[in-house]
């Protein structure tokens, strides 16, 4: 499955064209494990993806765990893609939601590096639940129910996360979701800044996505993309199947 999260630019993706390569995101560079963000003291390494690295730590000043978020190496360029990020994180630390995880601070490391700290959420994602049960009508309605609040709720604050899906779907040990990755929501405002943009995961993108209009990007994105992980809890399978990002895309388009 083609689950993680992308940016691109439309004038880089032919979608009617064969582009099988791009099925995955470019690899990273293996590095080691950082000991310190900051005050923050690394704990271990919680997992990775085609937009970074997430690293279990704990606060010095406040004792307490958090999540700290690292874009890949590389993914931002320039300082003002630096200062978008950060922007767009701040807005994100606005959000006091209790089925969104909340974002406690950033930081910066050398020219363009930053780093996120979030709430840390112990339990396991949508996607690991729904991988190994099968959830009933009843209890998927009631994890998605939360989720769809809290996308509502961020959409009244202009912000539309564009990459939802279960691995972004935090369940925590009580049984209750937390939106997780801010790292790609833009506020509606600085839409057209983005324009020709594609982001966000494949199977879970809307057409407006797929078609890098970005400047058409609203809450319905977001709406989209809680269709799709409503069918794949409820059906056990994507309704979108394509070999690779160009069949995935003719089919959410067609």
């Amino acid at each position: 499955e083609k689950e993680s999260g992308v940016a691109v630019n439309a004038t880089d993706l032919t979608v009617g064209a064969a582009r099988s390569d791009l099925s995955e995101p470019e690899a990273a560079p293996i590095e080691a494990t950082p000991t310190r963000f900051g005050r923050y003291e690394v704990t271990r390494e919680l997992g990775k993806g085609g937009y970074g690295t997430v690293y279990l730590a704990r606060d010095d000043e406040l004792s307490r765990l958090v999540a700290i978020k690292v874009p890949r190496r590389g993914l931002l360029r320039s300082p003002q893609q630096v200062e978008s990020f950060l922007t767009e994180a701040r807005i994100a630390a606005g959000l006091r939601h209790p089925a969104i995880v909340a974002v406690y601070d950033v930081g910066r490391m050398g020219d363009y590096g930053v780093f996120v700290v979030f709430e840390y959420v112990e339990g396991r994602n949508l996607s690991e639940l729904i991988e190994t049960e099968r959830l009933s009508p009843s209890q998927v309605a009631a994890l998605l129910i939360p989720i769809a609040e809290a996308a509502h709720y961020a959409h009244c604050a202009n912000l539309v996360h564009r990459d939802l899906k279960p691995s972004n779907i935090l369940v925590d040990a009580d049984g209750h979701p937390h939106i997780s990755d801010f790292g790609l929501a833009i506020r509606e405002e600085l839409q057209d800044l983005r324009t020709g943009e594609i982001a966000g995961t494949p199977l879970y993108m809307s057409p407006e996505q797929a078609r890098g209009e970005t400047h058409r990007l609203d809450g319905r994105t977001d709406v989209w993309a809680l269709g799709v992980m409503l069918y794949r809890c409820l059906l056990g399978r994507q309704p979108f199947s394509g070999r690779d990002y160009t069949e995935i895309f003719d089919e959410i388009l067609h």
